[in-house]
């Protein structure tokens, strides 16, 4: 797992997420920014400028079996109870990759069904992109988890750009938020 520091100058502060806490650090101190990938390059710049990002078309009509909705369900369960008072460890247990879905574009569609991520729309999001990099076969090969603030009031926000795409239907909100640390597995 990769964490790349992303920081952020306004005035005479700098913006940072923790790697450890997955807190936002605001620092008077310069803050350098960590060497980053082609791919996360790329999946910045993309963020940066969403215009260019490919459209989501059509909706996913495909439907998980049981046994696989079941596993959904636990990884889901175990996300949760780690929470993002145990960012690190949320992390870590997300980069043990048990792939269901061939994207994350496939895997934020049968999340969505999931009852607690109905009930709690928007509130859940570090876990829903965990989750979602956790279950799919391609994250790691094109996927960059991004966690972002709004500057300078703080708010905090996670969300994903695999394959030329911001694959989570249900996240509109991911355009307000400036990208501080990429997460790569």
């Amino acid at each position: 797992m990769k964490f790349k520091i992303i920081p952020y100058k306004l005035d005479d502060l700098n913006f940072f997420i923790s790697p450890f806490t997955g807190n936002l650090v605001v620092s008077k101190s310069d803050v350098g920014r960590s060497k980053i990938s082609f791919k996360t390059e790329k999946n910045i710049w993309l963020n940066n400028n969403p215009y260019q990002l490919k459209p989501l078309i059509s909706n996913f009509e495909g439907s998980l079996s049981e046994f696989n909705m079941k596993k959904l369900n636990s990884y889901n369960n175990k996300l949760m109870w780690l929470g993002n008072n145990r960012f690190l460890l949320s992390c870590l247990y997300s980069r043990l990759s048990m792939p269901l879905f061939e994207n994350t574009l496939e895997a934020f569609d049968h999340i969505a069904k999931l009852k607690i991520h109905q009930e709690k729309k928007g509130k859940i999001c570090l876990q829903r992109a965990l989750l979602a990099a956790k279950t799919s076969k391609s994250f790691k090969k094109n996927g960059t988890l991004f966690i972002g603030a709004q500057l300078p009031t703080g708010i905090m926000h996670a969300w994903i750009i695999e394959n030329d795409i911001q694959p989570d239907r249900q996240d509109r909100e991911w355009i307000m938020y400036k990208p501080l640390i990429a997460i790569t597995f």
